[in-house]
C-alpha cells in the first residue's frame, strides 16, 4: 500500500502487490500518482518461521518500522537521509 504522504495517512492511493521489497528510486516516485519525496509505504505479508534466531536488514531513505508477529523489532527515523539498521527476533 502506497500513500502520497509520510504518514501513512487517510486511503492508500496505490495498491500493488510487489513480488519483493527492493527498490532504488532514487528521486523518482514509485507511481505516476505519488510525489518523488514525502510518500509512503507498507508491505504486509503472512510467512511462517521456524523456531530460531532472524536477522532483519532495513535499507530506507528518512525511516522505517519492522513488525514481526506484531513485535516491533525495527524503528529509526533519520532525516533527509540514507539509514541502514538491523533487527533481530527470536522465535519459539
Amino acid at each position: 500500500e502506497y500513500w502520497d504522504n509520510p504518514t501513512l495517512s487517510g486511503d492508500p492511493v496505490l495498491v500493488r502487490e510487489d513480488r519483493a521489497i527492493e527498490f532504488d528510486w532514487e528521486k523518482a516516485a514509485p507511481w505516476s500518482g505519488l510525489p518523488a519525496d514525502g510518500f509512503s509505504a507498507r508491505w504486509t505479508r503472512a510467512q511462517s518461521f521456524a523456531p530460531g534466531t532472524y536477522r532483519f536488514h532495513v535499507w530506507a531513505d528518512d525511516g522505517a518500522r519492522l513488525y514481526v508477529d506484531g513485535e516491533l523489532v525495527i524503528v529509526r527515523r533519520a532525516e533527509n537521509g540514507d539509514l541502514a539498521v538491523v533487527g533481530t527476533i527470536e522465535t519459539d
